[in-house]
């Protein structure tokens, strides 16, 4: 039998391999590729048997050993996001080419690419129409679909589109239709009593018996109070607020602002969490967040901020890791940590936030991780993502037979 490697590129702190680990997947080596320095060391920790291959640019891939290699791939999305320049190939940051140099040179035998929504219209299309015509001209099929960290119960949008890749000469035709989250619920494998026993004696599900838990009337109904989605920028103070910027929430409960020009911005979760607690009955009398005034207008920004000054702490890293899902403690290199193959997606309990302050005064590496995770994926989404890869791999197994 062939081998099984996984060439883990642009890694960042290990969301692909921590979804491919919860998914039951195993390989026989395990490689990854990434030049931030704190999030090779969030890796090493994590991971401690994977091999780094440093920078993707000189990842010699004659040099790995011949075998059946699974990759994913979150590339840079700074060339392509709304909030940057978007300069497409012309940005020095934009690394797709090296995606397509790993599907000439290493043939694996499925890739899952990731990045951002701006993506389907960065160089007004032509971008994103040339990595369709890569993966074809490498010998590649592709299917694709935009999937927020919201549909999995996430209490965040952060809306990423995914590509999954697979060789078009492999004997037959394998197409897959994307499963939403209400059809992915058909994936939990036990049953009502099962999952009802399991519930009574406090023991864990994994993410499809949850949706399916609450499908079924065992489990409530997640809340549907949204966040910010963690971006990098939330490692100094996030978005920069105006004097006359006011604060609203849409019908979804995202926070945003108006500045006084009347454009519509994004408020960021630093500043959410620092500025607009928790949400409180007395808040109307104490001139937190919510307070309105006498017009029926809220107050902006800069009064919520002179009413907290004497709050000096910052967003807290340890309850960032609980939004998007990594196990309690993930990003810090100095905690040893102990998590479940069958980990749960934590925000599916309305008390996921387990009494984690979302405001701190002292955490090591602060910054570091903050930036790290606001650069990762949603892990739970991989996991799911991975279920596909090891349906394509029996589809084509009974192809053979």
């Amino acid at each position: 039998m062939c081998e099984k490697y996984y060439l883990d590129l642009f890694s960042g702190i290990g969301g692909f391999a921590l979804g491919a680990l919860w998914a039951g997947f195993e390989f026989n080596k395990h490689y990854y590729s990434e030049i931030d320095k704190y999030a090779v060391d969030v890796y090493k920790k994590r991971f401690p048997t994977a091999e780094a291959l440093g920078d993707i640019k000189d990842v010699n891939y004659e040099k790995l050993p011949k075998g059946e290699y699974y990759v994913t791939a979150g590339f840079p999305c700074q060339p392509h996001s709304i909030a940057g320049k978007k300069q497409a190939s012309k940005d020095e940051r934009d690394l797709w080419p090296e995606c397509r140099r790993m599907l000439r040179e290493l043939r694996p035998r499925a890739a899952l690419f990731e990045n951002v929504p701006g993506l389907f219209i960065s160089d007004g299309g032509r971008f994103f129409n040339g990595i369709m015509s890569d993966i074809y001209r490498c010998g590649y099929d592709a299917e694709w679909q935009v999937i927020s960290a919201s549909e999995i119960g996430a209490p965040h949008i952060r809306k990423r589109v995914w590509i999954a890749c697979y060789p078009n000469n492999r004997g037959g035709t394998y197409h897959h239709h994307w499963r939403t989250p209400d059809a992915n619920m058909e994936r939990g494998n036990r049953s009502y009593e099962n999952m009802k026993m399991r519930l009574e004696k406090g023991k864990p599900l994994n993410l499809n018996d949850q949706l399916n838990a609450i499908h079924k009337g065992l489990l409530p109904e997640p809340s549907k109070k949204y966040f910010p989605t963690p971006t990098a920028s939330d490692a100094s103070t996030g978005a920069i607020m105006g004097k006359d910027d006011v604060f609203y929430l849409t019908a979804n409960g995202i926070p945003r602002r108006i500045n006084k020009s009347g454009n519509d911005g994004s408020l960021g979760l630093a500043r959410y969490v620092k500025y607009i607690p928790t949400p409180q009955k007395r808040d109307f009398r104490s001139g937190q967040a919510n307070r309105v005034n006498r017009k029926g207008k809220q107050n902006n920004l800069n009064d919520y901020a002179k009413l907290l000054s004497n709050n000096d702490g910052q967003l807290n890293p340890d309850w960032v890791e609980a939004l998007m899902g990594y196990p309690y403690g993930w990003t810090d290199i100095d905690k040893e940590i102990e998590f479940e193959i069958d980990y749960p997606a934590r925000w599916l309990n309305e008390k996921w936030e387990n009494n984690i302050p979302r405001i701190t005064q002292v955490a090591k590496n602060r910054i570091n991780r903050l930036m790290c995770l606001g650069n990762s994926v949603v892990p739970e989404i991989p996991y799911i993502l991975w279920l596909l890869v090891n349906d394509m791999i029996e589809y084509e197994n009974k192809e053979t037979l």
